[in-house]
């Protein structure tokens, strides 16, 4: 049986926000502030929430803003970054971020997206059949 808190999440968070560099230029979207808070937070709060411990962050563009604002933690997640020099798409990215894994099963968010759903139940879904992945 599957332990939640065994499991990696990703946060892809690599994009080069083109719609967004006119408003700020400076900064990449999971750093975009929301309410006074990086966006990224959210994030990671959902996660934080279902009792993960590990989050790769895929970033490219600014990425080193991003550890820089964030380190190697956030409350009780470990974060560990997976650098891409040239974007690489979604399946390059992940690639990339492979050595970076440390569980068989691992949640994939995009960083410039949230949803407010119980993620808790989604997973509870997945490992009710045998199932290799979902969207």
């Amino acid at each position: 049986m599957q332990v939640i808190s065994d499991i990696t999440a990703v946060i892809l968070a690599g994009g080069l926000g083109t719609r967004l560099q006119p408003v700020v230029p400076d900064k990449p979207k999971v750093l975009v502030e929301v309410l006074g808070r990086p966006f990224l937070v959210y994030l990671l709060d959902q996660l934080v929430s279902l009792g993960l411990h590990k989050v790769v962050l895929c970033t490219g563009y600014k990425g080193d803003k991003v550890q820089e604002c964030f380190g190697g933690a956030y409350r009780s997640l470990r974060l560990l970054y997976s650098r891409e020099d040239e974007p690489l798409g979604t399946g390059g990215a992940l690639r990339l971020a492979l050595p970076c894994f440390s569980s068989d099963t691992i949640l994939v968010m995009n960083g410039d997206s949230y949803i407010d759903a119980d993620l808790g139940t989604y997973l509870d879904w997945f490992f009710q059949k045998d199932r290799e992945v979902s969207f």
